[in-house]
């Protein structure tokens, strides 16, 4: 009974992990031609900078996965065990040419710390307040929608539950705010913004607001002159095992306020949203159906373009298969349509667990009754739950894991073979990640494709 309870806690772990948002998958997903190149680099580049949840609302949109919750190599509750962190993040093309590289060493003195690096930032905390020198981000600002990068300074305090801030930027940018709540688990935030450029579009003052509640929130944020304002809306189900809904997503007319930073996707489409449901039925074979769906309206543009998806898995940990059916473009009355199926085998052993699984996937064109050749995928997983020690509450979700994966994309070995590894490894001190992957053709011999080096070290 112990280790019937023990191999079920390691596979919601396992599958908690399948469900992250990593940089392997974001390679993984380029590699198999289900995303654009330009649209990996997006995602990547808002991971890099630590915006997991616009990375997720990007990647759920782009890939039509579900991105369940970000993945985050350390913790801030980890973090504030040690007094200082270096992490650097080296990322390799198929030339083996260093293609972005970031690098961040943080030290921390009581209420103040030092990030010197890709950004540098001289941070201020008490109880009450806040305030940031240098490189100011949506972070710092607490910006639900990303921000261009500021050289400033960002101030906030609280007086009970009113929070005042104000921003300056050394090109004469300048936002302030006010942040009222909770009122009953509702939060109400106002801002001013006014940007100094050289032209009419940037020179003009702009208003946002923020209504959050426990399930998400809505920005509308309008600057003077603008056809419309720009609103992001985000909202989730929480704390319920049987079902769970989530949606994201951006509306926006002809130009955005000068200060915020959208993705080129976002930027053309007036309308953008994904949206996941998700029914459990836990006692039935731990059966999971999920329904996704993203829907854009391009601008100038009277027509949608809608996606849609059903994903099912269910069965015992020994061999649980799952099906997944894509209708690429509503519009077209699903002309084409991607299949997918695969089945999991999940054995724990100690507080290991290994995951043996294999796949296809194929698309059909309906005009034409054609099939592409099945792309086949075998993979071995081994994870591993250290220990929580003292004070570290979420010191489990740092697994340890090792991942490799061997992929036909044309159904033939011979023809072109991709060898796909990850790596993740943690300890007192460090952490180490590895993502590379290597591919043979029918006229070339094994060679990398990509590959990406994560490493950090605490003191």
């Amino acid at each position: 009974m112990g280790k019937r309870l023990l191999l079920m806690a390691l596979m919601a772990a396992v599958q908690v992990l399948a469900a992250e948002l990593t940089e392997a998958k974001v390679f993984e997903w380029w590699d198999d031609g289900l995303i654009a190149p330009e649209e990996a680099n997006e995602i990547l580049s808002l991971m890099d900078e630590g915006n997991m949840r616009e990375a997720c609302a990007l990647a759920e949109i782009y890939s039509g996965e579900p991105c369940g919750d970000p993945a985050i190599p350390m913790p801030d509750s980890v973090r504030k065990f040690y007094h200082g962190h270096y992490t650097t993040k080296l990322r390799l093309d198929s030339t083996g040419r260093v293609s972005s590289h970031r690098k961040e060493l943080e030290l921390a003195f009581r209420r103040l710390a030092l990030r010197l690096g890709t950004q540098e930032l001289l941070t201020y905390r008490s109880k009450r307040g806040e305030a940031h020198f240098g490189q100011v981000s949506s972070r710092e600002l607490h910006s639900e929608i990303p921000l261009d990068t500021f050289w400033g300074t960002a101030l906030s305090y609280s007086l009970g539950k009113f929070r005042l801030s104000a921003m300056l930027d050394t090109s004469k940018v300048t936002n302030i705010g006010i942040t009222a709540g909770p009122f009953s688990k509702f939060t109400a935030q106002a801002a001013i913004w006014y940007s100094k450029g050289d032209s009419a579009s940037t020179d003009s003052p702009s208003g946002s607001l923020t209504l959050t509640v426990p399930s998400g929130g809505i920005t509308a944020w309008y600057q003077a002159g603008q056809s419309s304002p720009l609103v992001r809306f985000s909202f989730r189900t929480r704390n319920t095992s049987a079902f769970s809904w989530s949606t994201t997503g951006y509306i926006h007319g002809d130009s955005i306020p000068a200060p915020a930073r959208l993705s080129a996707s976002i930027l053309k489409n007036s309308f953008w949203s994904t949206q996941n449901l998700t029914l459990h039925a836990k006692d039935f074979f731990d059966t999971k159906a999920t329904v996704g769906a993203r829907v854009t309206r391009p601008l100038h543009s009277d027509s949608i373009s809608g996606r849609f998806s059903i994903d099912i898995s269910g069965g015992p940990e020994i061999a649980r298969p799952a099906i997944k059916v894509t209708c690429i473009e509503a519009a077209s009355d699903c002309d084409q349509t991607i299949y997918q199926a695969k089945i999991a085998s999940s054995h724990a052993f100690g507080q290991k667990a290994a995951t043996f699984t294999g796949g296809a996937r194929t698309r059909h064109e309906r005009s034409g009754n054609s099939w592409q050749a099945p792309r086949l995928e075998i993979a071995a997983e081994l994870d591993e739950i250290p220990a929580r020690k003292s004070g570290q509450k979420n010191a489990g979700s740092r697994r340890n894991s090792y991942r490799i994966a061997l992929v036909a994309p044309e159904a033939s070995p011979q023809k072109k073979l991709q060898v796909r590894t990850e790596t993740r490894i943690y300890g007192d001190f460090l952490e180490f990640a590895l993502t590379a992957a290597f591919q043979r053709t029918e006229t070339s011999n094994f060679h990398p494709t990509h590959a990406q080096v994560t490493a950090g070290f605490f003191f």
